[in-house]
């Protein structure tokens, strides 16, 4: 049993505590929470004060399990890790503490593989997607398509510890549900192999990890075909070509064919789709020879449209990662068919707080030369809070400016100079980032080489105000915005608050400064008070575009206060602060 607090009343305020729980290396672990009280989560759903995050593995690099708090029992109350170790950290801010938590563990037996009824497509996993996999597994799946049919796989992600003869870690495709069946393939390398088509309508997958070594695993789609060529399928490389099938003899379709394509990319992507030939038989409602288009992975979603006849489709992009076009023809008039290209297309723009923001492919490894914009939009009169929930972006030491993979934020829907708010990589999330403004752009570049688990962020929408009180050092303080000018607001009057801990003093730094020039500073100003209270503990007025000097508190509060007029406006100001522990500067 695990319990935080040990004893009976609520949990300290900023605490910082982590636990890891082992079990031997053949078994996971078996987690049952029998209570959960923490600070519930802010209105836009995050913990972002007090919560608990699980990592599935022994630090906490390892793959998220979730960050939690509110009431509700973590993941329902029971889960299992997929690694013999299990990384815990709690954190607490200086406010509203609860009871706690407390969990049972125990050792099992790690389950995976079993028997799967091929009847349209599905994916199968290594165990510990979407983190690595872990040592000692022996995992065996059985695939039964309908008789006449086969099976086709096609390699989402494979990175398996690398080996001439296959011998350490690997997955092997064979014919059949039996251990006699033929061996079609045998893989354990980094790369994405060729789809692969079963000669019959059975197939069984293994894979084994030896006791020493592990990688990102592999996650394999598999789809029923048709006996016929070239007829349905799943396609996860980032472009490519899907045609209809054709007769060897007069270059037509073939007649009475129920054909799947299901196009799978990154997670975080979406799917672009535009046709190069379409000729299929002409009917009222498309009721004969027909392709169907559905807004995802099933026919139970979203239809884009069905189509036949000699019109050219128009160019589609999917909402999701995925899109299924379903070919359907008759008994008579076959026709020439059609072809398409598709490609990846990652961004979007964004309007719903609810919606996740994340890299292609995460939790997966991210995909080399990617350049992703996400645009997000508030309503007007609001601006926006983004913030990172899980950050991996490469980074190389000898490029301290993470030139290589990174993540730009841009306060307006244009990437320049004067709005970029700040470039990241590395494992170390970003700071919480604020607009000015009703748009906000998220740049993700990746280079040639080198990659990450890719990062995931939330974002909210907060009234435009000015001012208030900030306990935190991972906030930038910025002079409100007019969206449509790009300049700060006219009779202004803001006023922050900065508090450190006891014992610390409080030193700002000055990023960018743009303000009305006037003799004495009485149009537009910022004033900097070395207290709470602003009476004789003015620290100095500053107005125009010379950037103020660093400054540093002689106790543990600083007041900041921004006043502008009814005329002239410029392109404002910007600034951080950190906290300096005093006693270690003694």
């Amino acid at each position: 049993t695990l319990r935080y607090p040990e004893t009976n009343g609520t949990y300290n305020h900023n605490a910082r505590c982590a636990w890891l729980i082992k079990t031997n290396d053949t078994q996971v672990l078996d987690i049952t929470f029998t209570q959960f009280a923490l600070e519930k989560p802010t209105s836009s759903g995050e913990c972002k004060n007090d919560w608990l995050q699980i990592h599935d593995g022994r630090t906490s690099a390892a793959q998220i399990i979730g960050r939690f708090c509110g009431n509700e029992l973590p993941r329902g109350g029971k889960f299992q890790s997929t690694h013999n170790m299990l990384y815990l950290w709690f954190r607490s801010d200086n406010s509203t503490a609860h009871d706690g938590f407390e969990l049972q563990w125990k050792s099992v037996a790690p389950v995976c593989g079993g028997t799967i009824t091929v009847v349209s497509h599905g994916i199968i996993s290594s165990p510990g997607t979407p983190g690595n996999y872990p040592p000692s597994r022996d995992c065996k799946w059985f695939l039964q398509a309908p008789p006449g049919r086969r099976i086709q796989f096609t390699f989402f992600t494979m990175m398996i510890e690398v080996h001439e003869n296959c011998n350490y870690d690997y997955v092997q495709i064979s014919e059949g549900v039996t251990d006699e069946g033929t061996v079609l393939a045998k893989y354990c390398n980094t790369t994405h192999p060729p789809p692969l088509i079963t000669p019959g309508h059975e197939a069984t997958v293994y894979f084994h990890s030896d006791e020493s070594g592990n990688d990102a695993g592999f996650q394999i789609s598999y789809a029923v075909v048709e006996g016929v060529l070239g007829c349905g399928g799943t396609y996860t490389q980032r472009e490519g070509v899907i045609s209809s099938p054709l007769s060897q003899t007069d270059n037509v379709y073939p007649n009475n064919l129920n054909c799947e394509y299901l196009i799978m990319l990154a997670i975080g992507s979406r799917v672009e789709i535009k046709f190069n030939k379409f000729h299929l038989e002409q009917s009222e409602g498309c009721k004969f020879d027909y392709l169907e288009i559905f807004d995802g992975s099933s026919m139970g979603d979203a239809s884009l449209g069905k189509f036949c006849g000699d019109r050219m489709p128009p160019i589609f992009t999917s909402t999701g990662n995925t899109l299924l076009l379903k070919f359907h023809t008759d008994w008579s008039a076959p026709n020439p068919g059609f072809s398409l290209v598709y490609k990846i297309k990652c961004g979007g723009t964004y309007t719903d707080p609810a919606e996740a923001i994340m890299s292609p492919s995460y939790p997966q490894m991210y995909s080399a030369e990617q350049l992703c914009d996400y645009v997000i939009h508030a309503p007007l009169g609001k601006v926006i809070s983004f913030d990172f929930q899980d950050f991996d972006i490469e980074k190389n030491n000898s490029f301290p400016n993470c030139e290589l993979d990174y993540v730009e934020l841009y306060d307006g829907p244009l990437p320049t100079n004067e709005t970029l708010l700040g470039r990241y990589c590395s494992t170390k999330a970003p700071p919480t980032v604020i607009s000015s403004k009703n748009v906000l752009l998220l740049r993700f570049v990746s280079d040639g080489s080198g990659a990450g688990r890719g990062f995931k962020g939330n974002f909210s929408f907060l009234d435009v105000r000015c001012g208030g009180v900030l306990m935190r050092e991972d906030i930038i303080i910025r002079s409100p915005m007019i969206a449509e000018t790009g300049k700060y607001q006219h009779d202004a009057e803001c006023e922050w608050i900065i508090v450190a801990p006891e014992g610390h003093a409080i030193q700002l730094t000055w990023s960018s400064f743009e303000l009305e020039e006037s003799g004495r500073c009485v149009h537009d100003y910022v004033e900097v008070f070395d207290n709470s209270s602003i009476a004789n503990s003015l620290v100095g007025r500053y107005c125009g575009t010379d950037t103020p000097p660093a400054i540093t508190s002689t106790g543990n509060v600083v007041t900041i206060r921004f006043v502008t007029d009814s005329s002239f406006s410029n392109d404002g100001f910007s600034l951080s602060f950190n906290f300096i522990d005093v006693e270690k500067c003694k």
